[in-house]
């Protein structure tokens, strides 16, 4: 949405210079960092220093962008297009796009690839793209792909929290719609309940770093809202001092953008831009539970790899399915990838050395990858070859409420999840032995006493049925009483076993 004027702009006075941009759900700014290390707002041709993020096709043909997009919004709306941000990236099924499918005039309709794109009459050397901290992988691309559809090479795309703490740490020595009339005191109390829903994230996030509301120096506010007195009220109470007022909540997104290409450029060398992880990546392992790799509030970029092995012999692949979230069971976490590494060689269990890789780029771009590490000798067909697979992670997109909801949600389940987890693991555990315990019958299920051989199966059903109703929900059985029937089963087969070997011994002595 970067008119004319901007571009030409920012090529005669930044011309070696990265551009900041915020893409705004409501408004866009651009900023750039100006020859005396201060970031700067580029106005629009009206002189504004924030620009409506809205683009119209008038009846006549003309492409419309900002104000005079906005302008005749009233008598254009169809062909008006605002709030659109929520829609790059995002498939034509994905629910987030379906909901606003009756909430705006304009229609939404699937094309072949699902991109959003931005127009510009001008390129503009370089930038840093802001965006959402929830948005995923496929928006993320998208906002790139956008950027180099209209010349810009986008160096890199960071979240709009960063950036606002970026511009704020970089340096500190007509109307239209429906008129009415609404005091201060009524709109307060419409929008209370909402403010009240932004203070548990404020404290977790507190809580979270480890941290107490007297450690805190500064609040920054970001957004044009956080101008009401209400909400600078609430911080006020909530951190014991008042938020800091020292950027504009408009621009402090663009701003840091604009520092941030700076420090890309070379222009600026003593800022370090750290993001965080908003929830723990990690994968499935035996028995439904979930292994963090990354965990939540983690600095990108970050590399993470942890060693796996098989659960049952024999296993020549392994299904590996990613998951985002704070649940102790992948079941209660939203699953974001799946992938499979094959061509193991067979052997028993827990012997391939199977390396698990998280990565996530300065961009919050996640790939994963498996590789199998096993120590191969030299005369085996599988030494000095390469067996790897890797996934690039793209539909982890999750809002900020359900972000919020899968946090609280783990917070609030936490001691009950601890005891799935506990008992999962029992389960897991009870259904490698039965494995075992049905290996064992094959090998000398022959020399057995049919009662026996029936009494273990029995046994071995039974723990089955146990663990299937366990994982489906339908009965939680305590810990203890599926060990107590392990434990009857193993002491049952041992017997047998024993009993097997000892006439084994007796024959070879008789004939001897």
């Amino acid at each position: 949405m970067l008119r004319q004027n901007i571009a030409r702009i920012t090529f005669r006075r930044f011309k070696h210079h990265v551009l900041g941009i915020d893409l705004g759900t409501t408004n866009s700014a651009v900023a750039v960092m100006g020859s005396d290390q201060e970031p700067q707002i580029i106005e629009n041709e009206e002189g504004k220093r924030t620009t409506p993020s809205i683009v119209a096709f008038s009846k006549e043909g003309e492409t419309l962008v900002g104000f005079p997009a906005k302008r005749q919004a009233v008598v254009n709306p169809e062909n008006t297009f605002f709030a659109t941000k929520r829609l790059i990236g995002r498939k034509f099924e994905d629910a987030e796009v379906q909901r606003d499918l009756n909430n705006v005039p304009y229609k939404i309709i699937p094309s072949k690839q699902g991109d959003a794109m931005l127009s510009s009459h001008k390129k503009i050397n370089s930038a840093v793209v802001t965006v959402p901290a929830y948005f995923n992988d496929s928006q993320r691309q998208a906002t790139k792909n956008s950027g180099k559809l209209v010349g810009l090479d986008v160096l890199r795309v960071i979240n709009e929290p960063t950036a606002a703490a970026l511009a704020y740490g970089c340096d500190k020595s007509r109307e239209d719609g429906i008129i009415a009339t609404l005091t201060s005191q009524e709109f307060t109390k419409m929008v209370m309940p909402i403010i009240e829903k932004t203070i548990d994230p404020v404290k977790r996030c507190v809580r979270d770093a480890e941290l107490k509301f007297k450690d805190i120096d500064e609040v920054l506010l970001v957004g044009g809202m956080t101008r009401m007195p209400q909400i600078r009220k609430m911080v006020q109470d909530l951190f014991g001092k008042k938020p800091s007022t020292a950027v504009n909540p408009d621009e402090a997104v663009a701003l840091g953008a604009a520092i941030q290409g700076a420090v890309l450029s070379g222009q600026v060398k003593n800022v370090v831009l750290l993001d965080v992880t908003p929830l723990s990546l990690g994968i499935e392992t035996y028995g439904g539970i979930f292994t963090p790799l990354i965990p939540r509030n983690s600095a990108v970029p970050i590399k993470k790899e942890q060693m796996f092995s098989t659960a049952v012999d024999g296993q020549t692949g392994v299904e590996i399915g990613v998951y985002q979230g704070e649940r102790t069971l992948v079941k209660d976490n939203k699953h974001i990838g799946q992938f499979k590494l094959s061509n193991i060689p067979q052997g028993p269990k827990g012997t391939p050395q199977i390396a698990v890789s998280f990565e996530i780029d300065a961009d919050g771009i996640i790939n994963v990858s498996a590789t199998d590490k096993t120590p191969y000798p030299k005369d085996s067909e599988h030494y000095g070859k390469p067996n790897t697979v890797a996934i690039q992670v793209t539909e982890v997109g999750l809002t900020d409420a359900e972000v919020e909801k899968m946090i609280q949600e783990s917070n609030r389940n936490k001691k009950a999840d601890e005891e799935k987890k506990r008992l999962y693991e029992h389960a897991s555990r009870a259904e490698i032995l039965c494995t075992d315990t049905e290996t064992a019958l094959i090998q000398f299920g022959e020399l057995m006493e049919d009662e026996e051989k029936k009494t273990i199966k029995e046994y071995a059903n039974t723990i089955k049925e146990m663990i299937d109703e366990i994982r489906s929900g339908e009965k939680l059985h305590h810990p203890n009483i599926l060990n107590q029937k392990v434990n009857e089963m193993q002491k049952t087969c041992m017997e047998a076993i024993q009993k097997v070997a000892l006439k084994q011994q007796q024959d070879k002595e008789s004939k001897n």
